[in-house]
């Protein structure tokens, strides 16, 4: 950090001087010493302008606020001090050229192919979920290999993609005796792990010093993949598997948290995604259906019983797994919400202070493949449609972040945007569809709930934050094939544009998509339209005119 803060320190406090000289007529007073806040600061926090990254725009919305008592200036007050000087605009300039995933969409599995990562940035993905294998890293003591990672993690950041990295797969040497590749580690293991974690954070913080080429930043590591998983049924290529041994994969987080916060107090740890289904080898039973406690309960007690001092914590961020089968057949309601608040549920009652924490789906999805019996002989089009359903839903419950699995096809299980040979399926089209058509929308809960949606049709409604609307609308999915798969709503507006969740495809890729996708529609003083478990995007009053 020393390298990059002392450069941008030097830009700051020459603006600074610049302004301050401005409007009083004189220079910053030097007998006031200099206070740089320990508060962490995340780059979305300080992406004033919203460009995607933290750049000289948004020094500037600081400068500008420079000493002001305008209420308008509260957003800049950085450290909380009621003062907006040198130190707040230090806050920003520390993030200088980091960017700022404003969304919540992101894809998983892939990574490392230019053109599936072009693809995924084109579809208006911002998050990208890869796999970090240590013991490809490092598979003897302290030989470390990074041009593998180097090269993956450039080449996500140059096609504006950012990384959310998986850690798994521990090299034979740190293994205690028996153990598979996800078990549990030696002492020797334990040691070496948290030199790895420390030495990959360094890598990837952008400081400067011991940097990857470019100095390309990483903040968000995810300690495991279905860690709920027990090693006992044979899962030792799924990341890791503690799903047997709660206290260790505790301890293991404590000691993950440890290692990337002393090398980037701004990272942010999080927990392995579970399952979390009562089924396929998981120790989990989030609906409890049996009595006693399963692996989740026994890691917030371990958390609660264990409390840590001078502000460590275990994980900043909750990551789970919400696949479309299994919440419909294990939840009620049965979708991923029933899910989400499950979780949310059990971290704030565990007395252990992470009620608030932030939750990711760091894999959701469904598949497409007609053969595969448990997603009920799914096909592209239930998997297409099943794209908005679960963004919207998932914007819902406010996520942090949502990531579809996977970004291709593999193996012939069809959950892929792509196919194998990176050729976009229907899915793909309705994920870019949805992306483009709420660009600059925000989930609006205040008046998804004030209206009164006709049974059993679903809708959410995103605003502008000048006025604008546009809702998503359908009948879910567990209606199709009964009397009520449709439902006729009435839209309280004379004029309303209608997009359906497919409007882009093969032979209209960009632009505003397939001409017969979108149509307006005009009434007087309200336009009805029959609602079908196929998404649909309405824009109420909008610009263009009737037919």
């Amino acid at each position: 950090m020393i390298k990059k803060v002392t450069v941008l320190f030097t830009m700051a406090v020459g603006l600074i001087l610049s302004v301050t000289y401005v409007a009083f007529g004189s220079p910053i007073n030097a007998s006031q010493p200099l206070q740089m806040s320990a508060i962490a600061i995340d780059p979305c926090d300080v992406d004033f302008n919203g460009s995607g990254e933290v750049d000289v725009g948004d020094i500037m919305f600081v400068a500008n606020c420079w000493r002001s008592t305008d209420s308008g200036c509260n957003p800049y007050n950085l450290d909380g001090d009621d003062d907006i000087d040198i130190v707040d605009i230090m806050l920003v300039a520390a993030h200088w050229g980091e960017p700022c995933p404003g969304t919540v969409y992101g894809v998983a599995l892939g990574e490392g192919n230019a053109d599936r990562e072009t693809k995924a940035k084109q579809a208006g993905a911002e998050w990208y979920r890869i796999i970090v294998s240590w013991d490809q890293i490092e598979p003897s003591r302290y030989a470390y290999n990074w041009s593998a990672y180097d090269n993956r993690i450039s080449g996500l950041r140059q096609r504006g993609l950012y990384p959310l990295v998986e850690i798994r797969g521990a090299p034979s040497w740190a293994l205690a005796s028996g153990q598979p590749p996800c078990g549990l580690l030696n002492s020797t293991g334990l040691q070496a792990y948290s030199e790895f974690i420390t030495a990959m954070v360094e890598r990837s913080d952008g400081d400067g010093t011991g940097d990857m080429a470019g100095s390309y930043i990483v903040r968000y590591w995810e300690i495991g993949n279905e860690v709920d998983k027990k090693a006992s049924e044979g899962w030792s290529h799924y990341g890791l598997c503690y799903g047997e041994n709660p206290n260790e994969y505790a301890q293991l987080l404590a000691r993950s948290w440890d290692a990337a916060h002393g090398a980037d107090p701004e990272v942010q740890v999080v927990f392995g995604g579970m399952a979390y289904e009562k089924c396929c080898g998981f120790n989990s039973d989030p609906l409890d259906q049996v009595p006693g406690p399963d692996f989740f309960d026994n890691v917030l007690s371990y958390i609660k019983n264990n409390q840590r001092s001078g502000g460590k914590k275990y994980f900043d961020v909750m990551a789970i797994h919400a696949y479309g089968w299994f919440v419909s057949h294990y939840y009620n309601p049965p979708e991923v919400r029933t899910k989400y608040q499950i979780v949310r549920d059990k971290l704030s009652g565990c007395a252990c202070g992470l009620g608030g924490v932030p939750l990711m789906n760091t894999e959701g999805g469904r598949q497409s493949n007609e053969t595969i019996v448990w997603e009920h002989l799914s096909t592209p089009e239930r998997q297409a449609r099943y794209v908005p359903v679960l963004f919207v839903r998932s914007l819902a419950a406010d996520l942090k972040a949502v990531f579809w699995y996977a970004m291709m096809d593999y193996g012939g299980h069809g959950y892929g945007l792509l196919t194998e040979t990176n050729e976009p399926k229907p899915s793909y089209w309705a994920y870019k569809t949805l992306t483009d058509e709420l660009d600059g929308y925000a989930y609006d809960a205040g008046r998804t709930e004030s209206i009164s949606w006709p049974s059993p049709v679903e809708g959410h409604v995103f605003s502008d934050g000048v006025g604008g609307e546009k809702w998503v609308v359908f009948i879910p999915p567990q209606y199709e094939g009964t009397a009520q798969e449709t439902q006729l709503m009435s839209f309280p507006f004379s004029k309303i544009k209608v997009v359906d969740y497919d409007k882009f495809n093969s032979t209209y890729p960009d632009g505003d998509g397939d001409p017969s996708k979108t149509r307006v529609l005009c009434g007087s003083g309200s336009v009805n339209v029959t609602i079908t478990v196929d998404p649909i995007l309405v824009q109420p009053n909008p610009a263009e005119p009737c037919p």
